[in-house]
């Protein structure tokens, strides 16, 4: 998971890497705090 730019303009972008390979992009509001809600459910299903 990374961050990513929507536009040069727009820091709302989050880039998802799957098990498969495949990644997913989104574009969200609080972009920080929903990476860091991610991570954390993440590592508590490791």
């Amino acid at each position: 998971m990374e961050p990513y730019m929507v536009s040069l303009f727009i820091p709302t972008g989050i880039r998802i890497r799957c098990k498969d390979g495949k990644y997913f992009r989104v574009s969200v509001l609080k972009r920080k705090e929903i990476i860091a809600l991610i991570e954390d459910q993440i590592k508590k299903q490791a």
